[in-house]
């Protein structure tokens, strides 16, 4: 069967000794399913895995000469599988494809540390805030309950995806049911809210964002305690930042407002001041008025977080 090297420093080439190299040549071959050779050493893989140290023992291999053992595994993933055991940085996991397939072959092969390091890949934010849907389907998968349930979360902030998530078929029909309630519990739980008045008063206090203050206009207004006397008004009224604010986020075909969703709203809502209704004397006043439009946004997104904290998904998994 013919085959090709891997990379280093699991190639041939790295385990012939010569002068600028005196570290222990390799002593097993291992060969992936799509034809990949790699040149490892017996005694890193026993102490990784009490699987590897079991095959070994009983396959008796006892030089890198002999036909290699052939695993079921891809190149991909056995080369994140040894980089996570030898003294090299852990290995780089791009695809959602990859970290379930080192995770499943860690769990195969009892490698603690490899499954780690694909555990922190699963839930770092990139995954998370890139592909959703597909970290929670690993998530269940692995009976990841906190996992699955900080993925669904996230799913909530953006759009469903044109292709099936990975590992889709292993969530459990059950839990891609709840996870489609949970996404309708959400949008439920922040409309029956923001269309309460007592929502805007409390805990939003949007008439505290009608107003701002001029440190510019009005230097000593603070020291001397006439603060309030000395607010200018902004050109929105309460209800101007509930109708607009209801009007952007209503149709999103998603939960929670992305990072886009709150700087439109804020440009809308700066495009919504009324001129004759502003006290601009200064550039400090301008500034001043963009601030607290834009402290409105950031109230929102936080109390719009706080509300479907609330919201809880139900999972099916094994224990």
């Amino acid at each position: 069967m013919s085959f090709t090297e891997a990379a280093p420093p699991f190639d041939k080439a790295s385990n012939i000794p010569a002068v600028d190299n005196v570290r222990p040549p390799a002593d097993l071959g291992i060969r992936s399913r799509d034809g990949v050779k790699f040149h490892v050493h017996k005694s890193i893989l026993s102490v990784a895995s009490q699987t590897f140290a079991a095959m070994l023992y009983s396959a008796d291999k006892t030089n890198d000469n002999e036909e290699p053992i052939t695993l079921e595994e891809d190149k991909r993933t056995l080369d994140a599988l040894f980089c996570a055991y030898y003294p090299l940085a852990d290995p780089e996991l791009e695809y959602a494809e990859d970290v379930f397939n080192v995770t499943k072959a860690s769990k195969k092969y009892m490698m603690e540390h490899a499954e780690q390091v694909a555990y922190r890949v699963l839930m770092s934010s990139d995954f998370l805030e890139l592909d959703p849907f597909s970290v929670f389907s690993i998530a269940c998968h692995f009976n990841l309950k906190e996992e699955a349930r900080k993925a669904a979360r996230h799913t909530q902030m953006c759009h469903p995806p044109s292709y099936a998530p990975v590992a889709l078929w292993s969530a459990g029909g059950q839990n891609v049911w709840n996870l489609l309630a949970y996404g309708r519990r959400y949008k439920e739980a922040i409309w029956s809210a923001l269309e309460e008045r007592e929502f805007w008063d409390f805990p939003m206090h949007t008439e505290r964002y009608t107003t701002f203050f001029c440190q510019a206009c009005y230097p000593i207004a603070n020291k001397i305690g006439i603060l309030d006397d000395m607010c200018g008004p902004c050109g929105l009224s309460w209800n101007d930042y509930r109708r607009l604010s209801m009007e952007i986020l209503r149709p999103l075909s998603y939960s929670v407002s992305t990072e886009d969703d709150r700087t439109q709203l804020k440009k809308v809502l700066l495009l919504e001041a009324k001129p004759e209704k502003l006290e601009l004397n200064c550039l400090q006043c301008r500034v001043k008025a963009v601030e607290v439009v834009g402290d409105f946004v950031d109230a929102l997104a936080r109390e719009i977080k706080n509300i479907v904290s609330l919201v809880e998904l139900e999972l099916h998994l094994d224990e």
